[in-house]
C-alpha cells in the first residue's frame, strides 16, 4: 500500500513555509508573472514575414521619404507616426506611416481629426507571367583554367527576363480634405540569395543576380485629365538604378562560390535595393454650387521587365497570374446638381472661383427680373408708373429750390 504520509509532511512545511513568508513568496510569484509577460510578447515577435517562398528575386517596401516638410530628406520605415506643422495655416498635423512587405498606407490627418489623401502602394511578385515560358532567354558559357591542377572548368550562366509590378495611388475618403504627394522616393529592398533551403541535407545550389530593371510598361489609371500622376521612372525602357551592398570585386571579397569559383559579389549579393520617385501623385476636388465635394484620386500602374542571371540549377521557378492589376481610382460624382450634366463644365468653372456666389446671385435676379416682364405684366407696368412718379416728384423738389 502507498504510504502518503511523507508527501503530506512535505505539503505541510511547503505550506508552513508559504505562510511564514509570505512576502517573499509574493515578491517571487510578481517577478514571475512580470517575465511572464515580458518574454512572451518578445516570442510572438520572433517570426519571419515573407511574401513568396519560391526560388529568386524576392522585392520588398523597405522606406519612404519626403513625407515629413520639417524633414523631407528622412526616410520612415516600419509602423509608426510624426507631427509636423502645415505652413499653410500654422497648424500641428499627423502622419500615420505603414511600410513593410509589399504594402504602403500614409495616411495624414490635419489638426481637427480630418483624415487627407492617403497613399498607396501594392506591388507584385518577381516572376514568370502565367503562360509565360519558363526557358532562359539567353545562355553564357565559358572555360576556366584551375590554376592548382590545370583542369578546364566550363561555367554556364543562364538570363531569365521576369515581370515585376507596382502600383501607386491616392485613396481619398472625403473629397473636401485632399492631400498631395511631391517628390517621395520609395526605397525597395530585393532580396536574391539569402537562406534560400527546403531540405536541411539538400541545399539549393543556386545563386541569383539582378543584371537590369527595365520599365516596359507606365499607365495612368486616373481618367480625369487635371489627377496628377508624374512618376520616375515613366519613359518606357527606362532603368532602376540598384544598389549592391558592396564593391568589391576580388574573390577574397564574394560572398558566394560555385564549383570552386567566386562569384561577383557586386552582382550576386545577399540583396540588392533600388527605387522609385513620386514626382506628384495628387487626386483631384471640385465644389458644386450648392457646396457639395467631388473629384478622383491618383493612381499608376507600372510594370518592370527584371533580367535576372542564374548560376546553378533553378528548381523552384516563381509563377504569377499575368502582369498584375491596377488601384481603381476612386470617384466622387456629387449628388443633386441643380445644373445637371449638360452644364457640368459651367458648373465645374464656378466650382472654385471665389467670384462664383456673386455670379450666382446676378443670375438669379437677372432670371427674376426676367420671369416678372414675362409672366407678371402688370407688376411691371405697376413698378414702372411708381418709378416714374418718383422721378416726377423728385424733379419738382429739385425745380422748388432753385426758384427760391
Amino acid at each position: 500500500m502507498f504510504d502518503m504520509e511523507p508527501i503530506q509532511k512535505q505539503w505541510t512545511g511547503f505550506t508552513k513555509s508559504v505562510m511564514k513568508h509570505k512576502l517573499a513568496y509574493a515578491v517571487a510569484t510578481l517577478a514571475f508573472i512580470l517575465l511572464l509577460l515580458v518574454f512572451i510578447p518578445a516570442l510572438e515577435g520572433l517570426q519571419i514575414v515573407y511574401s513568396t517562398g519560391f526560388e529568386g528575386p524576392s522585392a520588398s517596401f523597405s522606406s519612404i521619404s519626403g513625407l515629413n516638410p520639417a524633414a523631407a530628406s528622412t526616410a520612415v520605415t516600419g509602423s509608426g507616426s510624426f507631427n509636423w506643422v502645415n505652413s499653410a495655416d500654422g497648424t500641428t498635423w499627423s502622419t500615420n506611416y505603414q511600410i513593410g512587405g509589399t504594402s504602403i498606407d500614409i495616411t495624414p490627418t490635419d489638426s481637427t481629426g480630418n483624415i487627407h489623401s492617403q497613399l498607396i502602394g501594392e506591388m507584385g511578385g518577381i516572376g514568370f507571367s502565367n503562360g509565360a515560358a519558363t526557358t532562359p532567354e539567353k545562355t553564357y558559357d565559358w572555360n576556366a583554367t584551375n590554376p592548382v591542377n590545370g583542369d578546364t572548368q566550363i561555367y554556364e550562366m543562364a538570363m531569365y527576363p521576369l515581370t515585376w509590378t507596382l502600383n501607386f495611388a491616392t485613396s481619398t475618403r472625403n473629397f473636401e480634405h485632399l492631400f498631395y504627394y511631391t517628390d517621395n522616393l520609395v526605397n525597395m529592398q530585393i532580396d536574391l540569395n539569402q537562406n534560400m533551403w527546403y531540405f536541411s541535407t539538400a541545399p539549393s545550389n543556386v545563386y541569383f543576380g539582378i543584371a537590369d530593371i527595365e520599365l516596359t510598361n507606365f499607365t495612368v489609371v486616373s481618367t480625369q485629365s487635371n489627377v496628377k500622376t508624374a512618376m520616375i521612372p515613366s519613359a518606357q525602357y527606362a532603368l532602376l538604378s540598384i544598389t549592391s551592398p558592396t564593391n568589391g570585386e576580388t574573390a577574397a571579397q564574394a560572398f558566394y562560390s560555385y564549383e570552386g569559383a567566386a562569384l561577383n559579389p557586386t552582382l550576386f549579393a545577399p540583396s540588392v535595393s533600388t527605387s522609385v520617385t513620386i514626382s506628384d501623385l495628387a487626386p483631384v476636388s471640385v465644389r458644386n454650387i450648392n457646396g457639395v465635394f467631388s473629384g478622383q484620386d491618383a493612381s499608376v500602374h507600372m510594370v518592370f521587365q527584371v533580367d535576372t542571371l542564374v548560376v546553378g540549377e533553378w528548381t523552384v521557378l516563381p509563377t504569377f497570374h499575368g502582369t498584375g492589376g491596377t488601384i481603381t481610382p476612386q470617384t466622387s460624382k456629387p449628388p443633386g446638381s441643380i445644373f445637371g450634366g449638360f452644364f457640368s463644365q459651367l458648373e465645374s468653372l464656378l466650382a472654385n472661383n471665389p467670384l462664383a456666389d456673386l455670379v450666382i446671385l446676378v443670375v438669379i435676379a437677372g432670371v427674376a427680373v426676367i420671369v416678372a416682364v414675362a409672366f407678371f405684366p402688370e407688376l411691371t407696368r405697376a413698378a414702372s408708373k411708381a418709378g416714374a412718379k418718383a422721378i416726377n416728384n423728385s424733379s419738382k423738389s429739385r425745380s422748388k429750390g432753385k426758384g427760391r
